[in-house]
């Protein structure tokens, strides 16, 4: 942890990650957030989950390439075919699914476990 005096930015890491090349930015001011109630960007997007569909967006290339694929296009139950699956893969970021249920989204990427971080749903208000 890096610590200077004047520094107002709060970075934050996955965990067991110590390099801070990796880290994502918080907030620039930390008096704000510290009253804000040091929310976290994820737990921004969790309390405003009022949201009935999204995009499934595969937005970094699995480590385990096409069997990931495989699982992944199992999992969401979608019918493209696994070499179409693996050139959308090639160019990133790519979307798997529209208009797919948002809760429904959510839980299916828990399931993936950790071959679902390179997945994202996207509510379908923010996204254009």
């Amino acid at each position: 942890m890096l610590n200077k005096e004047l520094e107002e930015t709060v970075l934050i890491v996955d965990s067991g990650d110590l390099n801070p090349n990796n880290a994502d930015i918080i907030t620039t001011n930390f008096t704000e957030w510290i009253n804000d109630g040091c929310l976290s960007k994820t737990e921004e997007v969790s309390q405003t989950d009022s949201f009935d569909t999204c995009s499934i967006v595969l937005i970094k290339t699995p480590e385990g390439g096409l069997k990931d694929l495989v699982e992944i296009k199992s999992v969401l139950g979608n019918d493209i075919s696994a070499a179409d699956l693996l050139k959308s893969s090639r160019n990133i970021p790519s979307i798997l699914e529209n208009d797919f249920p948002y809760g429904k989204a959510k839980k299916l990427i828990e399931k993936l476990g950790s071959t679902g971080a390179v997945l994202q749903s996207l509510p379908e208000e923010i996204k254009d």
